[in-house]
């Protein structure tokens, strides 16, 4: 368990470097996303993330069951809320078990960084974590992710790939194959 641990600690350390490395005029870190932001039985990352940014305040805004059509129609609100400093982006796991394809999934994630930059805020999307709850669904991650990768470089966001951090030692990480705990 030490080591499941250190992994994750160890990703949301390189998400607070990238947070702290840039100038702070606001507090607020507003995390947006689904059920893997939001927590599945244990906290979710942003929990652990507010221990490790002191003196920012780090909102949870991630929804169960959410795609990311969705999360595109909804992030203009919670901007406006919470008016954040920086938003962490991490959708798509479920866009990929109701058939969406990798290239809406981008573009939905692109268009979220682009409302949070209208909002003043420094948008940082993550990469789609494993899924091993349904292995073909498992199997499809990676090239959604190249294609976040693709749409981040070009459009030029900050980029976390939490998949090639946990990928390694993802069944200690987690008890249902899909949220990480």
């Amino acid at each position: 368990m030490r080591t499941n641990k250190k992994h994750i600690m160890l990703l949301l350390a390189a998400i607070a470097a990238m947070v702290m490395a840039r100038p702070v005029h606001a507090d607020v870190i507003v995390c947006f996303g689904d059920s893997i932001t939001l927590g599945v039985g244990a906290n979710g990352y942003p929990t652990f993330l507010q221990s490790m940014v002191s003196g920012h305040t780090v909102v949870n805004a991630g929804v169960r069951g959410e795609v990311t059509n969705s999360g595109a129609a909804r992030i203009n609100g919670v901007m406006q809320a919470h008016k954040p400093k920086y938003a962490l982006i991490m959708e798509g796991a479920n866009d990929i078990s109701q058939g969406y394809t990798r290239a809406t999934v981008a573009y939905n994630l692109g268009h979220m960084a682009e409302v949070a930059r209208q909002h003043g805020a420094t948008p940082i999307v993550s990469t789609i974590t494993p899924n091993t709850q349904v292995p073909v669904i498992g199997t499809a991650v990676p090239s959604y992710n190249n294609e976040i990768h693709g749409m981040a470089a070009g459009r030029k966001i900050a980029l976390v790939d939490s998949y090639s951090r946990v990928a390694p030692n993802w069944r200690q990480l987690n008890t249902d194959g899909l949220h990480p705990n």
